[in-house]
């Protein structure tokens, strides 16, 4: 059996802000280290049902998916997840991911809060993120109830708004309830939401297309002329960006994301070693458990076995 990952979570401090008559956060007043949320955030959106699975993706939004139906789990970057019904994922923007069924096999159901968050809408670089990669919230958190209440009344919010752009002017969608701005408040006090500068963000725009073309297609053969075609970018300029903002050159980015896959699917399927070198578009069995043993230090059985404990 897995264990859920839990030392990348981040403990509520003890001392939690209430108001002078001891009324929980929701009633608080929004914290003093962001003066005002309400310029700062867009692209919101609110999804209840069936959450989509086993699509590996990055996106500029942050992403809070909770589980009603089955458990889910979630492969950020290197790390894993295990989120069971009623139990919060915060993923960072631009984190690659990927969600799949839990353990149970049974296709999750739940919902989902995205929304980005910019400390100067003129800096297309700025961008508020989760400690790491992603944060889970489980019932025993401290402050799990008061987190619940707050997104539960930002998410009913959010999809009780007139959908018409005119009518959903941040202006007006703040004059009218700051559960969004309590929410932000949350995450900066016990979660370390914090600001920071990325070139991820500066850069989504140009590497927007070539980025969802790799994720979409990790299970074919993708060729470099392939993603630049694809993106519309020379050569030269496409991997002049991917340096600057991965660090890697374009072919081991999407090699990095195939052994991210590969893991996750390791860990939560019943695919077998074959099947999953083939589901995440490597030519032959052989490759995988070398260049696999090479990332990890461990080959996929054993990593399976090791994870699966």
């Amino acid at each position: 059996m897995m264990n859920k990952k839990a030392e990348n979570h981040t403990s509520a401090p003890a001392g939690i802000r209430k108001t002078v008559s001891g009324e929980p956060l929701i009633d608080a007043p929004v914290s003093k280290k962001i003066e005002t949320m309400s310029g700062i955030i867009s692209a919101i959106s609110f999804k209840r049902g069936k959450i989509e699975t086993g699509k590996f993706e990055m996106r500029p939004e942050m992403v809070i998916v909770r589980p009603e139906k089955g458990s889910l789990f979630a492969a950020v970057r290197d790390d894993h997840y295990l989120i069971g019904p009623g139990e919060f994922i915060l993923i960072e923007p631009y984190a690659p991911h990927i969600l799949l069924p839990g353990i149970d096999d049974t296709e999750p159901e739940g919902e989902m809060l995205c929304f980005t968050a910019s400390a100067d809408p003129e800096d297309k670089s700025s961008t508020f993120r989760v400690p790491g990669s992603a944060s889970v919230l489980t019932p025993e958190e401290p402050h799990y109830g008061e987190f619940v209440e707050l997104y539960e009344t930002t998410a009913g919010f959010v999809s009780a708004v007139d959908p018409d752009p005119a009518a959903r002017t941040l202006p007006s969608l703040f004059s009218a309830h700051g559960s969004l701005e309590l929410l932000c408040s949350y995450l900066d006090e016990h979660l370390g939401w914090d600001y920071v500068q990325t070139e991820i963000a500066a850069s989504w725009p140009i590497l927007e297309k070539p980025v969802r073309f790799i994720c979409e297609n990790l299970q074919n053969d993708i060729s470099l002329g392939e993603i630049t075609e694809h993106s519309q970018l020379s050569t030269y300029y496409c991997a002049h960006k991917f340096r600057e903002v991965f660090g890697d050159t374009i072919m081991r980015c999407v090699l990095r994301l195939r052994l991210g896959k590969s893991l996750a699917l390791l860990v939560q399927s019943t695919k077998s070693i074959s099947e999953v070198a083939a589901c995440c578009g490597f030519s032959s069995l052989t490759t995988f458990c070398t260049v696999f043993k090479k990332r990890y230090g461990h080959s996929p059985m054993t990593m399976r076995r090791m994870k699966m404990r």
